[in-house]
């Protein structure tokens, strides 16, 4: 059975992170924090038969240690990940195919204001749809209107269009 993760190599090669090099990273806080990073990528082997959420779990870990570092366009690449599934959906959108809205959730409030801005209005978007899912319509239209604004200041129509339509 194929992993539901890419080659977690060629991941931290994309995220710009250097194994090799690890060693050399000052404070030695970031250098443990980027040392567990390669290690919940590569050394996390759960077992096939695991629930999917289990074996996407280095990724998630992966992603908190991003966010305690306040490496924000690293962690939303990571949740942006492409899994190995029929549909090829990022991972941030199959938690939700998985009925895992809570840490889906989670990961969306974790980068809310500290990405760019057409980024802060996707994961916005998002969070608001979780908040529509599970009925609290209140937090979803705020996001929502939130959302709307920062898409339209960046010029972003079709994006806009999508915020619409919720």
């Amino acid at each position: 059975m194929e992993s539901l993760t890419p080659a977690p190599l060629a991941k931290l090669t994309q995220l710009g992170i250097e194994p090799a090099k690890i060693k050399f990273v000052q404070p030695r806080t970031r250098r443990a924090q980027y040392q567990a990073i390669v290690n919940w990528l590569t050394k996390y082997q759960p077992s096939p038969d695991t629930p999917n959420r289990d074996q996407v779990k280095g990724y998630i870990q992966a992603f908190y240690h991003l966010c305690d570092m306040e490496e924000w366009g690293r962690a939303a690449s990571l949740i942006s990940t492409k899994l190995n599934t029929p549909t090829e959906d990022p991972l941030h959108y199959q938690l939700k195919l998985w009925g895992d809205v809570p840490q889906q959730m989670s990961l969306y409030e974790a980068l809310i204001d500290h990405v760019a801005p057409k980024w802060n209005g996707l994961f916005l978007q998002f969070l608001g749809t979780c908040h529509q899912a599970q009925g609290q319509y209140v937090p979803a239209k705020q996001c929502l209107d939130r959302s709307l604004s920062i898409l339209q200041a960046a010029g972003d129509m079709v994006d806009q269009g999508m915020v619409q339509s919720n």
